[in-house]
């Protein structure tokens, strides 16, 4: 069972809000006193809501609009995860079908940016409704390898066994790098999750058995707050779903920062002691009180990634892309030099994947600090549209982290 708790504003409903403590980290909740509605009421309200997510349907696929405008609405609609007319707007945006003007390489390169953002949300719903369309545009060589890859990834979160065959197929794709090895990944997580024994999982060093995500989460993250209840009664907060489980508790601190530093370790491996290294520097974000041992564990988290992310020998994109987006998820410690650098040099690098720079500029975004805005502004102007759109989305993303607003997520 998962229960959501996220900003809202309804018809008919009085908010205020807290700050608790959930599993050492702050969390905004907050409390509604719906008021009596007659029968009419309600009806009003649902034909209502239908309407908006009509209007955020009509926004998506409306590429005149800024791509601020068309992240909102997407970010709107990822929030109503059991909402089925959300989960089918999405779906919507993604699939172009027939239509020869929007399903041309062009085209589809032109807006891989909102594209893999898409696929993205789906994934994070763990929306199986959408397992067809994602597994059409994965197999789709005309699309931008940045999308293909997300739908990969996104097929993995939702680990649905109708995924398995394409994602076995897809390891030996002909075109992409990051396509064959998220492939890989999603289909290691995909057995992982229903328990398949195929002999291509492999072993892999205490991993954990169930689902993992961040406890704290980058800007465009910051409002949607899923608890998932075990059978025994326990729960965990997380703000996403990992591509890999994060490695077990019992694995030393430094142990998960040498693994995710080796190059010859299992990029499995390293994808899981990086969430498992992440998991336990954010238990220390929001404490009233930190101890130098807090202190020194959350600077070794951000500056192993650091190091890595720049490391001449790491040649995986898809590495360093996950890397940016846990950095982004990091943004309590926005003061980190090591990190700081290593996003805004990846920004900077023309010959760096667009995946990698895209997932700098958002994690500069959510992590703002000093020469953020300045190299933001900078980049808008790149003559690579992912990378300049991604800039205009972080931007946004770094005027809510000043305002002490939130992403409509």
């Amino acid at each position: 069972m998962r229960a959501v708790l996220r900003r809202e504003r309804r018809e008919g409903v009085t908010f205020s809000a807290d700050l608790y403590n959930i599993l050492g980290i702050r969390v905004h909740i907050l409390h509604f006193v719906p008021q009596k509605k007659s029968a009419l009421d309600t009806r009003s309200s649902h034909t209502k809501h239908i309407m908006d997510i009509a209007s955020l349907s009509e926004t998506l696929r409306d590429q005149t609009l800024p791509i601020q405008d068309r992240f909102r609405a997407l970010f709107t609609l990822r929030s109503l995860e059991k909402n089925p007319e959300a989960v089918a707007a999405l779906v919507g945006a993604l699939d172009v079908g027939e239509n020869a003007a929007l399903s041309s390489s062009s085209s589809l390169h032109a807006d891989a940016l909102f594209r893999h953002e898409v696929a993205f949300a789906l994934g994070q719903m763990r929306a199986k409704e959408a397992t067809q369309t994602l597994i059409a545009v994965l197999k789709n060589q005309n699309e931008h390898g940045m999308t293909r890859h997300e739908c990969a990834e996104a097929l993995g979160a939702i680990a649905d066994e109708t995924s398995l065959e394409v994602l076995r197929d897809m390891r030996e794709d002909a075109k992409h790098r990051e396509v064959r090895e998220t492939a890989s990944l999603a289909l290691r997580r995909v057995e992982h999750v229903v328990g398949n024994s195929s002999s291509s999982s492999g072993s892999s060093r205490n991993v954990a058995t169930t689902t993992t995500g961040a406890l704290v989460g980058s800007k465009k993250e910051s409002t949607a707050v899923v608890v998932d209840e075990e059978e025994d009664g326990g729960g965990y907060a997380t703000y996403s779903v990992d591509p890999v489980p994060a490695m077990d508790e019992s694995v030393k601190t430094e142990t998960l920062a040498d693994i995710i530093l080796d190059d010859a370790a299992d990029i499995w491996d390293r994808y899981a002691a990086m969430f498992a290294l992440r998991n336990r520097a954010q238990k220390t974000f929001g404490l009233t009180k930190k101890t130098k041992e807090n202190e020194q564990l959350v600077q070794l988290c951000s500056s192993t990634l650091g190091k890595t992310l720049r490391s001449e020998t790491v040649q995986s994109a898809l590495l360093k892309h996950e890397i940016c987006y846990v950095l982004g998820q990091l943004r309590d410690d926005d003061d980190n030099e090591i990190a700081r650098k290593a996003l805004f040099e990846c920004l900077e690098d023309p010959n760096e994947h667009a995946m990698v720079r895209h997932e700098a500029a958002e994690a500069i975004g959510s992590r703002g600090g000093e020469g953020a805005e300045a190299i933001l502004r900078k980049y808008l102007a790149c003559e690579d549209r992912v990378v300049s759109e991604s800039c205009e989305v972080a931007l946004d993303m770094l005027r809510e982290n000043e305002e002490g607003t939130f992403v409509a997520l």
